[in-house]
């Protein structure tokens, strides 16, 4: 994993990025853009863009694009969503800060959860940092950056965490997007 000497420069780039202007129809590329900006910034192997309402997942994009693409996958994760323990925070403090799973979870608690043991493990996610910001109709947008290798460190959090606002700025200044 590369390490990123001048995370505020990097985090210069991806804001310029986030909000230029695109080619494509307004909104049609945000979700891949918003979680490549996210990566480059934080490195993940896997990502996705969530729109829910409250705990309830009404659509989802991920990269790489077969990310959690197994037979029944929509279907488990569906099914154990309730039990993700940052979604549950967000979705009841309204804070929808970077959050790793680990802030809630031993290792060992995780992954005796369904979530885990039915999802996560065939998603190869062993590790999850996730934002949230909040959408004109009362919902959700997360943005989950996931590594199976080790988890992230307090300064990727802090660097998510920043670019957190731009997301929900940008968010509301596309109408394409669930608002």
């Amino acid at each position: 994993m590369p390490v990123v000497s001048d995370p505020l420069r990097l985090l210069s780039d991806g804001l310029a990025e986030l909000y230029a202007p695109s080619d494509h129809p307004v909104g049609l590329d945000f979700p891949p853009q918003g979680l490549g900006v996210a990566t480059r910034l934080v490195p993940a192997d896997s990502s996705s863009y969530n729109h829910f309402n409250g705990p309830r997942l009404l659509a989802w994009h991920a990269e790489p694009a077969d990310t959690g693409v197994f037979p029944g996958s929509e279907q488990l994760f569906r099914q154990h969503l309730p039990e993700h323990p940052v979604l549950a925070c967000h979705v009841g403090t309204g804070d929808g800060r970077a959050l790793r799973i680990s802030d809630f979870l031993s290792d060992r608690q995780y992954r005796s959860l369904g979530l885990y043991r039915d999802f996560y493990r065939a998603a190869e996610v062993n590790y999850q940092l996730a934002i949230t910001v909040p959408t004109a109709g009362g919902g959700l947008i997360g943005v989950a950056l996931n590594r199976y290798g080790h988890d992230f460190r307090a300064a990727e959090v802090t660097l998510l965490d920043l670019l957190r606002v731009h997301i929900e700025q940008a968010a509301i200044l596309l109408p394409g997007q669930p608002m």
